[in-house]
């Protein structure tokens, strides 16, 4: 966004054709690849229980390749939408009668006063750099994905030599997986009533709370009261994965207050970047960490340095990441700084 929106339109229509098209192969190609593991899943397993999941595994996989193919769908669509001209049209504000919006109505005629040109692309960079909530918002991203990325790496490790069943990694995946995906139905219901900063605030504060314990509990091999608490520290953590676009919006809106420019589509920029830097650091690290613990991917037994160095990749490390988010996020009040323009 932040190159491709500063491309004439012709060239920005080819440039969402050709990432639509990348984008549908890939879905097809997982989608197919879903389909054959799904196969092997039955054939092997016989649609029976795996070993410490209590689930068969064909139906994931074939929710997985279900869902590749609607999002697939759902490309096709938006290229057939972009050769058509077919945009869905928004309101305008004009047409609005003054009476029913005298605030929005004050605001367009604020906002048409402010510059028409458009932004220059140093000049978007400048506004970025100097909104401390685009930055803040971006550490939370990287802080995250860079965690999540070193955790996962050392999770089958953790499993295998630590310990000593590769089959408990199913338990810890959906132990960390699915009780995000659950939380995520009452976020709008907890922040409608808390507000936005204040669920965060309190739910990466559990987290760190349920991640401490899991510390303890994985370091004396208490499988139970792992998988326990990283269910809660995934319950908890919920709300900030599913508002973290609104407080975007809003951090667009302060740069709109502050310096009377749009670049909303812009600053929506850092959650992609955000994601990639965020798992390129963490993939790195934790190639550097095994490296550091003289890990053997040869040797059946591993030595006791590989063995520390997991384990703190898989229980410490979330740890600490969470308490470097907890410390972003208490000062991440973008909507108490919006309001003081009001003021």
């Amino acid at each position: 966004d932040l190159l491709s929106s500063k491309f004439p339109a012709g060239l920005q229509k080819f440039f969402i054709i050709v990432g639509d098209l990348i984008a549908i192969a890939v879905c097809v190609l997982i989608a197919q690849r879903g389909f054959v593991q799904m196969g092997k899943f039955i054939a092997r397993h016989k649609m029976s229980s795996v070993s410490g999941v209590g689930f068969p595994l064909w139906p994931f996989a074939l929710i997985m390749s279900v869902g590749y193919l609607l999002m697939a769908f759902s490309f096709v669509i938006h290229i057939i939408r972009e050769f058509v001209g077919y945009h869905p049209a928004l309101p305008d504000p004009d047409s609005t009668p003054a009476e029913e919006l005298p605030e929005e109505k004050e605001n367009l005629e604020a906002a048409k006063k402010e510059k028409k040109e458009k932004v220059r692309l140093i000049d978007s960079f400048r506004y970025l750099l100097t909104n401390k909530y685009y930055l803040m918002i971006l550490a939370v991203y990287i802080i995250t994905y860079c965690s999540m990325s070193i955790m996962n790496t050392a999770g089958v490790y953790f499993c295998t030599y630590v310990l000593g069943d590769a089959g408990t990694y199913g338990n810890f995946s959906m132990a960390s997986m699915l009780p995000s995906v659950v939380g995520l139905v009452f976020v709008p219901i907890i922040v409608k009533k808390y507000g936005i900063y204040k669920t965060n605030l309190i739910g990466i504060g559990l987290s760190v709370i349920m991640a401490g314990v899991v510390v303890y509990a994985g370091y004396q091999k208490l499988v139970p009261v792992m998988l326990i608490f990283i269910v809660l520290k995934g319950l908890f953590s919920s709300p900030i994965l599913g508002d973290l676009n609104a407080i975007i919006s809003d951090a667009a809106t302060y740069t709109f207050k502050k310096d009377g420019v749009h670049i909303d589509g812009t600053m929506f920029s850092c959650s992609s970047m955000g994601m990639k830097v965020g798992s390129g650091i963490g993939t790195a690290v934790a190639g550097w960490l095994l490296a550091w613990g003289k890990y053997d991917g040869a040797a059946a037994v591993q030595p006791d340095s590989a063995l520390s160095v997991i384990t703190l990749m898989y229980v410490l490390v979330p740890f600490i990441f969470l308490i470097a988010e907890f410390v972003v996020v208490s000062f991440l009040n973008v909507q108490k700084a919006n309001a003081e323009f009001e003021s």
